[in-house]
């Protein structure tokens, strides 16, 4: 009888491994299709990191502002579900790219750096969506994602997607137990480091044309300051601790727009983004993506650099106190047939680097980056502010006095 109920086991524990296995599998006939196209494509294998961005989908950049999500708009939005569906479409069919381009016949555990962009889709909605339930969402709405899985492939002219093939599930519930396994406590999926897998470097006149905005951007910032204060919406977005609170009253800080990395970042994108829409030259909405960067620890509260230390140091050689996180902008831009990924930064560098020089600044056991496609919002416009006078250390906007925001070491 022993016998028989450890035999049993065996089978069980065996079945188990099977399906865990079996779940990260990539195979149907569609994927292989797919993936014989890819490796069929000389410029796909010639630098599939960044390549495989020329059959992705992107969110061109836009000049329109867009304002915050009110509060009946958040009450209601539970109950439409067609932007996730959208968002978990766009989402797959990245994953279908980059694989195939990749030609991996498992998915990855988690996202990770050489997967840029996968997540552009749930990055752009309005309001996160949590990836801890894209299983249960995936199967109560498979019908209408394959049906924009098709229409997607359909559009970039690849392979036609069977909607009808139970073996696509598999591939699809693969990259889902990705995205599952790469979303942090908020539910908020995002990308651990790895070594990339592409090789870029920045023309002199990217770096040229990429400078110039750096320094506008940061003779603009010198006039300004970023306002904070206590319940203010997306307040994180701007500061690292969300402000002071006083249970009498809302406390009003500032701090100067040039010392907050993520002012820097969103001032950058903005000059960048207006300076090619509606531009008709080599730079254009069809020729970039921008992005906000923001870089978090996993594993504790502040960021560790790549040689093991909580404080990131200066191009100048001066200690920052720890970041809690830190952000900067990226901008993919395509020039003669390649794709050049360039961060700017003027924390870490003086002027623009490539994407893989930028991520060795970090350490890659216990940073994870959130890549947020750059849109225009009205809350930032609002924040980022020219004082319209001075009281000692204080700044006074719109008749109301703001103190300077604490900083620790």
């Amino acid at each position: 009888m022993k016998s028989i109920k450890r035999f049993f086991i065996f089978v069980c524990t065996l079945g188990l491994l099977g399906v865990s296995a079996q779940a990260q599998r990539l195979s149907s006939p569609f994927y292989t299709q797919l993936k014989q196209k890819m490796a069929g494509s000389v410029f796909a294998q010639k630098n599939p990191g960044l390549n495989r961005l020329a059959w992705m989908r992107y969110y061109p950049v836009s000049t329109q502002v867009f304002d915050e999500v009110g509060t009946w708009e958040r009450m209601t939005y539970w109950f439409d579900s067609s932007d996730i569906i959208s968002a978990m479409a766009g989402y797959l069919y990245q994953m279908y790219i980059s694989a195939s381009v990749y030609g991996a016949a498992q998915a990855p555990a988690r996202l990770n750096a050489n997967y840029f962009g996968a997540l552009d889709a749930f990055e752009h909605m309005r309001d996160r969506f949590n990836a801890q339930d894209s299983l249960d969402f995936y199967r109560s709405h498979k019908k209408e994602i394959k049906a924009r899985l098709a229409d997607y492939f359909r559009q970039a002219h690849l392979p036609k997607y069977n909607v009808d093939d139970l073996k696509n599930d598999y591939v699809e519930t693969a990259f889902l137990n990705t995205l599952k396994n790469s979303a942090g406590k908020n539910g908020r999926a995002g990308f651990v480091l790895a070594r990339a897998k592409w090789t870029a470097s920045v023309p002199g006149t990217e770096k040229n044309f990429f400078k110039k905005y750096m320094q506008a951007s940061l003779q603009e910032l010198s006039r300004q300051v970023v306002l904070y204060e206590e319940n203010a919406p997306s307040l994180d977005v701007l500061d690292k601790t969300a402000g002071r609170y006083n249970s009498s009253s809302k406390q009003y800080l500032y701090r100067p727009a040039t010392d907050e990395c993520a002012a820097c970042t969103y001032d950058s994108c903005r000059k960048i983004c207006r300076a090619v829409v509606g531009r008709k030259n080599t730079r254009s909405t069809n020729t970039l993506r921008l992005y906000e960067i923001t870089m978090r620890s996993q594993k504790g509260e502040y960021l560790v650099s790549a040689d093991g230390k909580n404080n990131f140091v200066s191009p100048d050689g001066q200690k920052y106190p720890k970041w809690q996180y830190h952000a900067a902008a990226l901008a993919v831009i395509r020039r003669g047939g390649q794709f050049v990924p360039v961060v700017i930064d003027k924390f870490l560098f003086t002027e623009p680097v490539e994407f893989s020089t930028w991520l060795k600044k970090f350490d890659s056991r216990t940073t994870v980056m959130y890549l947020k496609p750059f849109r225009l919002r009205e809350a930032d416009e609002k924040r980022l502010v020219r004082p319209d006078s001075r009281k000692g250390k204080n700044i006074v906007k719109n008749g109301r006095t703001y103190t300077p925001y604490p900083i620790g070491n």
